[in-house]
């Protein structure tokens, strides 16, 4: 349970930190606000995705590989 924790917050990060910094750099040029702003809901929605897969896989492997 810790490890997929760790896993869906390092994913999360990793991925609001590339929103954020393609959000920011020069032809989009968002406001740093905007960019953090995108860069959180990415995070959050990522994440969120990552967490499903991760338990569907988990219940998967609960019922003998059915």
């Amino acid at each position: 349970m810790l490890v997929r924790l760790i896993q869906i917050v390092c994913f999360a990060v990793l991925v609001g930190i590339l929103v954020y910094v393609g959000g920011t750099i020069w032809p989009l040029a968002l406001d740093k606000a905007t960019g953090i702003i995108g860069a959180i809901s990415c995070a959050l929605g990522c994440g969120l995705v990552f967490a499903v897969y991760l338990d569907s896989r988990a219940s998967k492997s609960d019922k003998g590989g059915r």
